[in-house]
């Protein structure tokens, strides 16, 4: 158990013990003739569950500001995240374009090997709408993109699609 846990396990178990002593004082002051705010005042001034109940509020709000903090810490980690995928692609790119103009095919070392390989087309959607009919799956249109790159790659013209180019790309394997 966590120090945070033992600390909110203590807690629950004060508000719990403060909530059986003021039931407890209430019920004894029940045959008393006390106005409803004397009998507030009293139970107050016996038990502690005000303050149990404030330290277990403030206890949460705690929570919640660190929570807070963690979903901005996450949101600039995933931007920090993307900013170095981005950058480890453009290296990437970088190597690729220096094998293809020195025409290496392969580039070996201790901890990784390159290698540049062919990237077959892959299929491109330019505008749902104006794709066949056939190429949607029934139930919820959903497009059946297996069956239009066949189609393309079979050299049928379908509006709406094309196949990229396709090219070189870096395989990189480590050791």
């Amino acid at each position: 158990m966590t120090h945070r846990q033992a600390r909110q396990s203590v807690m629950v178990k004060k508000i719990g013990d403060e909530l059986a002593n003021y039931q407890r004082i209430k019920a004894s002051l029940a045959s008393e003739d006390l106005d409803a705010q004397t009998l507030l005042d009293t139970l107050e001034g016996e038990t502690e569950l005000h303050e149990a109940c404030l330290a277990v509020a403030e206890s949460a709000q705690d929570d919640e500001d660190l929570a807070r903090a963690i979903s901005a810490r996450i949101a600039d980690l995933q931007a920090r995240k993307s900013r170095l995928e981005a950058a480890a692609e453009t290296k990437r790119n970088i190597i690729l374009m220096a094998m293809e103009r020195a025409d290496l095919e392969t580039v070996k070392g201790p901890l990784m090997t390159l290698s540049r390989r062919a990237v077959p087309p892959q299929l491109v959607v330019d505008q749902d709408s104006e794709i066949p009919t056939e190429f949607w799956r029934t139930g919820d249109p959903k497009l059946d993109r297996k069956a239009l790159k066949d189609a393309l790659e079979a050299g049928q013209v379908i509006p709406g699609a094309r196949l990229s180019n396709g090219g070189i790309g870096l395989t990189v394997r480590v050791k």
